[in-house]
């Protein structure tokens, strides 16, 4: 493992810095975006006495102020009516920046300039307008306007109305002839978004919460300024504060409207009867009643007043049963408090039970469907509920009907005892007491008013602003945690490469890595050497250079895998083209020539043939000559630098040269070895493009695969062990070229390949 952190330090160390500077100068030009919070109590319960009293009466003292309850609160607090509020009252359609060297950073308060727009301007919306301020007067501005740049000069408080825009730029108080200048060197930014835009986007940053499952909710706003979250959030919880209170108001004010309907039928009623009586006392001359006569009267007038007393609650319950045919959706609506003050105990319960499950229904219906059965299920017991009413309100009106009838029969009678006074007196008396009976019924309507008006006076919210709206910080980005973790990402992604690299596209540097993959004997390797050419020859070399110590301890590897009597045939293929099996195969056949071997190398690659070239002889015939039939072998072996090598190369390139291997000339050509060379060296071509080597590999004594530290890695590895096996060979060995050594190796490379075998060979028993 540690060698593959070795190998593959740039990608460990590179890739991670790569990421981590690049999410260094992401996070740096993001924005930051704050949050502020606030928490507010519902049910706050802070009413006074009377209050309180007549919100009982009205059915106004939740018995479901439970879940249901809490959730229809967090809905409306995150409603488009309250939210409107908020932006008109804020004048948030206009965003404001500045443009610095890298990032552009968005302001809220304490800009130079101010916007101001038609909202009829539709062009205006999602458009970057950049601002620079030229002097105390004038501006430049500049942006887009179908796909064609803009740049023009202004002066303040000028109407833009140029390209169908429809705006106006005024300067502030900071900007005078003494600091002008310092504003003139910024470039501003400046956005307008439409009401629709910005209430998505504010509704999207807004997160409510219940606390703990109390009556506490709290709201969470995020925002890029935090000076405009906490406004935002502080006008919210005044918008949604003052809801609460704006139903209580919605009762007061049909009450009001109720009894100043009523008092001014009834004072236009009694200024008619003074009026009247006053007339007919002066043309009567009348100026008093005797007791009896007044006694009389007054129990008629008496009389009359409670009649017009249950005549008015007849009014009024004809009120509450509009109120209760009204659409499902009048939880809104109240009925008037006098309405309830003056009803049965049935009834105040009733619509207060009716209120409640109106209330319970609306909260479920904000975080559900109709189809939900609970929400079915109130609805069920509210239609219940209103039947039961109304047929109770019909029983109560009929009672009252015959109750009414009972008075003409006591009308009846006094009127009897009135017969006996004069016209004149009775008339009087007539009119006085039709005038007592209004002047009663109007001061019962004041005291209601006045009660009224008190209770009106004492309203206080039914929630409460525990804790003020407040900024909390950034939230995001967490631009540690970011960089952090993208550099970890690319030290995972380095850490990928490695282990892919290393798995699937490694290269076998050197013997030691060679040995771990395989089970076939090495034996050996050649050092890397930049510029080693193809035609180097051992015995023009200095005699310690690592290359030739190398092909030494090759050779001497050799000698233990050596089998039989006669001369020794051994092929060299490789792989892939290139690995370089020619360079490797013509400096084997040279040191074993050193040594004074008879050595014979032939090149059997006639399909790019690379040994004459190496070797510098010329190949006007030789091997597909002979193959073919056209020359003998005498005639195609020629001599080289050394005299115990001789070569024959491959001859013309033939139309057919896997096929001429067939033939009977190629056993001809190793018998005749038999008795003329010690080796017989066969250089062939790539195996993996062409089967000429492999075909060849039944009539050698020891197979040679070169290997390439350029292109060799565990799948190559795999191939040869696949051939081997498929074939049933079982001689045959490692050549590794091009070999990356360390420093410590290279010295001892002379010592170390000279024993690398006895390691193979006494594992095989060769």
């Amino acid at each position: 493992m540690l060698d593959a952190v070795v190998r593959n330090w740039y990608f460990i160390l590179l890739i991670p810095a790569i990421a981590f500077g690049t999410s260094y100068v992401i996070t740096h030009r993001i924005q930051d975006v704050y949050a502020a919070k606030c928490q507010i109590l519902l049910r706050s319960q802070e009413t006074y006495d009377y209050q309180s009293q007549l919100s009982r009466g009205l059915g106004l003292n939740s018995r479901f102020g439970g879940y249901e309850y809490t959730a229809g609160q967090m809905k409306i607090i995150k409603s488009t009516t309250i939210l409107d509020e908020v932006l008109d009252s804020l004048e948030l359609n206009v965003r404001y920046y500045i443009i610095g060297r890298l990032k552009t950073t968005e302001l809220f308060k304490h800009m130079p300039f101010k916007v101001t727009f038609n909202k009829s301007a539709k062009r205006l919306y999602g458009k970057d307008f950049r601002f620079s301020i030229l002097d105390e007067d004038s501006y430049r501005l500049q942006y887009e306007m179908d796909g064609i740049s803009k740049d023009k000069t202004f002066r303040f408080g000028q109407l833009v109305a140029d390209d169908g825009l429809y705006l106006k730029i005024f300067k502030r108080n900071r900007i005078n002839a003494q600091n002008v200048e310092n504003f003139t060197g910024a470039e501003y930014q400046f956005k307008v978004q439409s009401d629709n835009s910005l209430l998505n986007k504010l509704k999207a940053s807004i997160d409510v919460t219940n606390v703990d499952y109390t009556s506490i909710i709290e709201v969470v706003l995020r925002d890029e300024i935090p000076d405009r979250a906490v406004a935002v959030l502080d006008r919210i919880s005044k918008s949604y504060i003052q809801t609460t209170v704006q139903r209580q108001e919605d009762i007061n004010n049909n009450t009001l409207y109720y009894i100043d309907k009523q008092l001014e039928e009834v004072t236009v009623i009694i200024n008619t009867i003074e009026d009247e009586l006053e007339t007919y006392k002066e043309e009567k001359e009348i100026l008093s009643l005797t007791r009896e006569e007044q006694s009389h009267f007054d129990q008629l007038a008496k009389l009359e007043t409670e009649e017009r007393i249950q005549e008015q609650q007849l009014k009024a319950m004809a009120e509450l049963r509009d109120y209760l045919l009204q659409s499902d959706n009048s939880e809104t609506y109240f009925p008037p408090s006098i309405i309830l003050q003056n009803a049965d105990v049935q009834i105040n319960t009733r619509i207060q039970e009716l209120y409640e499950l109106r209330k319970r229904y609306a909260s479920m219906l904000s975080g559900g469907t109709k189809e939900n059965p609970l929400i079915d299920a109130v609805m069920s017991s509210i239609n219940d509920l209103k039947q039961d009413l109304l047929v109770y309100l019909d029983n109560q009106e009929q009672a009252i009907k015959v109750y009414l009838q009972n008075f003409d029969v006591r009308r009846a009678s006094i009127e009897e005892k009135i017969k006996n006074i004069p016209k004149s007196q009775r008339d009087i008396l007539n009119i006085q007491r039709r005038l007592d009976v209004n002047e009663q019924l109007y001061q019962y309507l004041l005291s209601r008013r006045a009660e009224t008006v008190i209770a009106k006076a004492g309203l206080l919210p039914e929630t409460k602003l525990i804790e003020r709206p407040r900024s909390t910080g950034v939230v995001y980005p967490d631009k540690d945690q970011m960089n952090l973790t993208w550099l970890l990402i690319g030290f995972g992604i380095a850490v990928g490469i490695v282990l892919i690299k290393e798995l699937f596209f490694r290269k076998i540097q050197n013997v030691n890595e060679l040995s771990s993959f395989t089970d076939v004997p090495i034996l050996g390797g050649i050092p890397e050497k930049p510029g080693l050419p193809l035609n180097f020859k051992l015995d023009q070399a200095t005699p310690k250079s690592d290359v030739i110590q190398a092909f030494r301890s090759i050779r001497t590897s050799l000698q233990y895998m050596e089998g039989g009597e006669g001369c020794r045939k051994f092929l060299v293929t490789s792989i892939l083209p290139g690995e370089g099996k020619t360079f490797i195969s013509t400096n084997i056949a040279s040191i074993l020539a050193l040594a004074d071997k008879r050595v014979l190398i032939a090149d059997f690659d006639m399909h790019k043939p690379r040994l004459a070239k190496a070797m510098d002889l010329p190949n006007e015939q030789g091997l597909s000559t002979y193959l073919s039939g056209n020359t003998d072998i005498e005639s195609i072996i020629q001599d080289t630098h050394l005299d115990n090598l001789k070569a024959i190369t491959s001859g013309p390139i033939p139309p057919n040269p896997s096929e001429l291997i067939l033939k009977k000339e190629l056993a001809q050509l190793l018998d005749w070895c038999e008795g003329n060379f010690d080796y017989f060296i066969l250089d062939t071509p790539p195996i993996s493009l062409i089967t000429d080597g492999i075909t060849l590999m039944k009539n050698v004594d020891l197979r040679l695969f070169v290997l390439n530290s350029k292109s060799t890695n565990k799948g190559g590895i795999d191939y040869i062990e696949r051939l081997l096996e498929d074939n049933n060979l079982d001689r045959a060995a490692l050549i590794m070229n091009r070999e990356k050594r360390a420093m410590l190796a290279k010295y001892y490379g002379a010592y170390n390949y000279s024993g690398y075998y006895y390691q193979y060979s006494e594992r095989y028993g060769y």
